[in-house]
């Protein structure tokens, strides 16, 4: 991050930004054709049972594509922890009962959900029957999305230019067969905002259907729990109509947490690492020692290491990615006092070196905010991952023996799969349309929403944005960016036509 580096990456996101501004304004006012294509006419019947159809229909190849199950690193944890399967995210603990393997790293709930179905005749079919439910209620939430949207801006192309990309676009059902909790979180979410844009917008409140995606809400995301209750307060104190159906949502959602909690202790299932707050502070201690270690005091090295390993943190400082340096605290699990010591030191290394902090984090989350033309896919979410994690014998970074579950991927299958990430890969990185595979499009959609809702001074905008803006807060404290992890994002990505609807129908 240089000063010339700086300029270009400022000037890039300016001028992006101002294209996809202009590109939005010339969406508004898009002219309605007297001809309907096919997708507009299936829209306008306002059937939810045909959209879902036609989807699912697009998407079968890839439903063929994920058996026995599109597993990933924390699936595979879970399905550990469920099996009690020595791995590292119960090592990474210190376990309230040595034969209870299962953590709250993890939501417990998904845990246990696939963990059950793994068990059901044998876990091929169980992880295969679960992971087609899962991939068909996607279908059905965003079905739901696309149906509540276009009856409120009836008979309009771009509605329909949406459903073509769910069906077409090989990144989208590509993301979606994924067999982890965030699909689960995100069908929650859609319900859950749909409301919320019904009580801003149209003074209109399901309250069932406000209780049960709040509860799955907080259930399935660690992080939401944080900031469900303030933006709830945000509601509040905003939303004087609905004061009694936000009251009565509350309790329910504050009773579910209480009954997860004793689930838990009953269950004596460990909290998750502290590790997973303190990503930033640990990311900067790295840098720092990494470029600095001559400013190093003995003392501070001392502290220091009783929370991280200090001879590992040159060599395994990544910039785009904290894990590394989260599994040496892990390794150490030091008490609450080395903690307290440690932090009196990461402040004073703060005040000899305050900009390699900022250096550091900046490193670690620039991707949730640049606007790149060209696409760098990951690999974390791709069948290529799917076939490794299964084939292999023993994975050193997961320790866990894939044997074990008696789990049998198809050759076939991941060999075709193989040639669809590569396919993915290339219409990722088609000009402009390829920019719905880019993480920061879908935070600028929201951001500049947001920044367009002040300048009209309209505080249902505000309001409506508040709770993304709270979501993104969590996302810059995590350990990677949503370039490296997509599914972080996944609340921003399917909720662009409500973005259009509210931008379609803001007052000039």
């Amino acid at each position: 991050f240089t000063i010339v580096k700086s300029i270009l990456c400022l000037t890039q996101i300016v001028v992006l930004c101002l294209l996809f501004l202009l590109f939005l304004t010339e969406i508004k006012y898009v002219k309605i054709k007297e001809k309907n294509n096919y997708f507009m006419k299936i829209l306008n019947k306002n059937n939810i049972f045909k959209v879902f159809i036609l989807i699912m229909i697009c998407w079968i190849p890839y439903m063929i594509l994920m058996y026995p199950g599109f597993l990933n690193a924390d699936s595979l944890f879970e399905l550990a922890q469920y099996w009690k399967f020595d791995n590292l995210a119960s090592k990474d603990v210190v376990l309230i009962n040595q034969n209870q393997l299962i953590t709250a790293h993890h939501p417990v709930l998904y845990t246990y959900l696939i963990g059950m179905f793994s068990k059901f005749i044998n876990i091929n079919i169980g992880l295969y029957v679960y992971n087609i439910l899962q991939t068909l209620f996607v279908i059905y939430s965003i079905s739901s999305l696309l149906i509540f949207v276009n009856k409120r801006i009836q008979n309009n192309q771009i509605i329909s230019y949406m459903l073509m990309i769910i069906c077409f676009f090989p990144f989208v059902p590509h993301l979606f067969t994924s067999l982890e909790k965030d699909m689960l979180f995100v069908c929650a979410f859609i319900f859950f905002i749909m409301e919320i844009y019904k009580i801003l917008f149209e003074e209109k409140c399901n309250l069932f259907i406000l209780s049960i995606s709040s509860i799955f809400l907080v259930l399935l995301r660690n992080n939401v729990k944080y900031i469900y209750f303030i933006f709830i307060l945000i509601l509040f104190f905003t939303i004087k109509k609905y004061r009694k159906q936000i009251l009565i949502t509350v309790s329910i959602v504050i009773v579910s947490l209480f009954g997860m909690n004793l689930f838990c202790n009953i269950n004596q299932i460990t909290s998750g690492s502290k590790a997973e707050m303190l990503s930033i502070p640990f990311q900067q201690t790295a840098r720092y020692v990494k470029y600095y270690e001559q400013d190093v005091t003995e003392n501070e090295r001392e502290v220091i290491d009783r929370v991280l390993d200090y001879d590992k943190l040159s060599t395994e400082y990544n910039p785009k990615l904290s894990d590394p340096i989260k599994n040496t605290f892990n390794q150490r699990k030091p008490t609450n006092d080395e903690l307290k010591d440690y932090f009196k030191v990461w402040f004073q290394m703060f005040l000899k070196h305050p900009l390699c902090y900022v250096e550091a984090t900046l490193n670690n989350q620039i991707d949730n905010f640049y606007l790149s033309l060209l696409n760098v896919y990951t690999e974390r979410r791709s069948y290529k991952n799917k076939h490794d994690i299964t084939t292999f014998e023993y994975i050193d970074n997961y320790g866990i023996k894939t044997s074990d579950f008696n789990f049998k991927p198809n050759a076939t299958l991941d060999k075709i799969g193989l040639i669809v990430d590569k396919i993915v890969a290339i219409c990722n990185n088609v000009p402009i349309i390829g920019m719905m595979s880019v993480a920061a499009m879908h935070i600028w959609s929201l951001l500049i929403l947001f920044l367009n809702g002040i300048n009209c001074k309209n505080n249902k905008i505000i309001i409506f944005s508040s709770f993304y803006l709270l979501y993104l807060g969590t996302l810059l404290l995590g350990p990677c960016d949503a370039t490296l992890e997509f599914r972080y994002i996944l609340p921003f990505f399917v909720s662009e036509p409500l973005y259009y609807l509210i931008w379609k129908n803001m007052k000039d």
